[in-house]
């Protein structure tokens, strides 16, 4: 006859395997089942996302990646300026050996296609590495929008083609991509032309009445008496920020891209002229230091070896005679000759103050 205690020990290890059967049956089975009758993994079912996000690009890049054929978020046609960046591409990445020279077309070429691969997306790396630098330059936020719609209308209207046929450097795009959205702003957005006026020391109409001279000249309608057509003119009309005529000032006949500074200076330059005719204000009296310096233009404290520069400059600029020989309105002729008195006192009382 067997032990109680055995017999108690015996059930309770039936009991516990029971359990566990019960308990593990269901995954063991699951095993067997997906050993015997599951297919393999093919090798590169495990793929990782940022593969499979490469292989959209290509897909996109190719014109593909839908049952019609058509790229989502972009045309089935590239324009002109892609099959060129590709077809660049293509011969440079096919070739064993390539020059330096090459080799710097070659990285540009990757960089460029960045590029195409954000306007596919709307947005990304590349664009907004340039929103963040151009926000920074002309200190005016520029967003990653600004920089795709920018971009594909330079594609479209073949900006980025050179005159030899060929697409331009990554820099060179970039200083086109800066120029195209600093014009964008200027013409959109009054925020930026007055900020313009306070870096001349005047007023945002006289800003305005320069660029519009800047304009026409750069339209080849440049005369005599351009200056003065404008200068009677209360509101002069200036080009669409989307216009044409934009597009062609971004580089010269030499396809050279043109730089935002270049362009401000010739405003600048035109800016003056309006500048000259815009009354000076009143000096309080002959000793009024601070109204001496605002009227040159000048910071409390200057140099005078710097006062005396400014004020020739200022005096051959505002000098009526130099402004009667542009052909000035007589009406002009009055605000002239007063400026000029204004700013030669304004440099006697400084003089004085310098001596004392």
């Amino acid at each position: 006859m067997i032990p109680i205690p055995l017999m108690i020990k015996i059930a309770l290890a039936i009991i516990a395997a029971l359990f566990l059967a019960k308990t593990l049956a269901p995954s063991i089975g699951q095993m067997i089942w997906d050993l015997i009758y599951k297919p393999k993994k093919k090798k590169n079912s495990d793929l990782d996302f940022d593969f499979l996000i490469e292989q959209k690009k290509s897909m996109l890049r190719s014109g593909q990646g839908s049952s019609s054929g058509r790229a989502i978020g972009a045309s089935s046609q590239k324009n002109r300026t892609e099959e060129l960046i590709h077809e660049n591409y293509k011969k440079l990445s096919s070739k064993a050996k390539r020059t330096d020279k090459q080799e710097g077309q070659y990285k540009d070429l990757k960089l460029i296609i960045g590029l195409l691969d954000s306007t596919q997306w709307g947005g990304g790396g590349k664009f907004k590495e340039l929103a963040s630098l151009l926000t920074n330059k002309l200190a005016k936020r520029v967003s990653e929008e600004d920089i795709n719609l920018n971009f594909q209308s330079l594609l479209k209207r073949e900006t980025l083609i050179t005159p030899q046929n060929d697409i331009l450097d990554y820099e060179s795009i970039k200083v086109i991509l800066e120029t195209k959205i600093f014009f964008q702003f200027l013409l959109s957005d009054e925020t930026l032309l007055k900020s313009l006026a306070k870096r001349y020391s005047t007023g945002h109409e006289e800003v305005k009445k320069g660029m519009a001279v800047y304009f026409k000249k750069a339209q080849r309608k440049d005369s005599p008496k351009l200056q003065i057509t404008i200068l009677k003119n209360p509101s002069p009309q200036l080009p669409p920020e989307d216009s044409a005529f934009i597009f062609s000032l971004l580089k010269d006949k030499k396809g050279t891209p043109i730089r935002r500074i270049e362009i401000l200076a010739a405003i600048k330059e035109e800016v003056e002229f309006f500048k000259a005719l815009s009354p000076l204000p009143k000096l309080k009296n002959k000793n009024d230091v601070e109204g001496a310096f605002n009227i040159l233009g000048l910071k409390k404290g200057t140099p005078f070896e710097q006062i005396k520069k400014q004020y020739k400059s200022l005096a051959k600029l505002k000098h009526p005679d130099r402004l009667k020989g542009k052909g000035i309105p007589s009406n002009f002729e009055s605000i002239a000759t007063e400026n000029f008195t204004r700013i030669q006192e304004a440099y006697d009382i400084l003089s004085n103050d310098n001596k004392n």
